[in-house]
């Protein structure tokens, strides 16, 4: 099992993508659950869920750097 599974699912991305197609991905999920764009009531949400696309961002950067390295 992929330990990083759980992050590119948050990007809705398939394992391996390439980094154009994760940049893309995560601009799109920023736009969608940024608090300041989004309706009143899910703000708390989008909070949360922005937090989450960021960690999963942050996460898999640092693999993509480590397969780089190698």
């Amino acid at each position: 099992m992929d330990p990083y599974a759980a992050y590119w699912e948050a990007l809705e991305l398939e394992p391996g993508a390439d980094l154009d197609a994760i940049k893309r991905a995560y601009r799109e999920m920023v736009r969608t659950y940024h608090p300041d764009k989004a309706d009143p009531f899910m703000r708390s949400y989008c909070g949360e869920a922005l937090k989450i696309i960021n960690a999963a961002m942050a996460r898999i950067e640092d693999e993509q750097k480590n397969e780089a390295g190698r």
